[in-house]
């Protein structure tokens, strides 16, 4: 295949300037990524919109499990801005419903659930997360290095 996009396009590239430095949160996030990815080459390389449902599965798997440990361990470390971040979580899940039906059950363009993704990914995880990075790191190395279970 000679396409632009061939085999091996990806619409986000993990590297170094992604990572918390909190490995769990990071391996959470290039797994995030992955899906934004897969949806991509689902809806934009092969333009199929049956690639929509199981990426949107894989998301809202991943908010299930991503958010509450992420939200758990900014309280444990005593993150100031716990709430609003968790705040914001709570509206990607809404948003993601909305935007799925809107498009299962309106018409809407299934590619505004990727865009609605990577805006995510721009601006909750390369900023919003990115910001808490070296709260919790100090947190970590510090003498509360245990996470505890509440």
């Amino acid at each position: 295949m000679t396409s632009g996009y061939g085999f091996g396009h990806l619409l986000i590239i993990w590297n170094e300037a992604n990572q918390t430095g909190v490995k769990i949160l990071d391996e959470q996030h290039r797994a995030f990524a992955a899906m934004i990815n897969t949806l991509h080459y689902g809806l934009v390389v092969k333009q199929d919109r049956h690639y929509l449902q199981p990426c949107y599965n894989m998301v809202m798997g991943f908010a299930k499990t991503h958010f509450p440990l992420e939200i758990d361990m900014l309280k444990e470390a005593g993150y100031p801005l716990a709430r609003e971040h968790q705040a914001q979580h709570e509206r990607f899940i809404a948003d993601s419903r909305r935007i799925r039906h809107e498009i299962l059950h309106e018409g809407r363009d299934p590619e505004e659930f990727l865009e609605f993704l990577k805006h995510w990914w721009k601006v909750h995880i390369l900023r919003g997360d990115l910001a808490y990075s070296a709260h919790l790191q100090a947190y970590i190395s510090s003498q509360h290095r245990v996470i505890t279970k509440r």
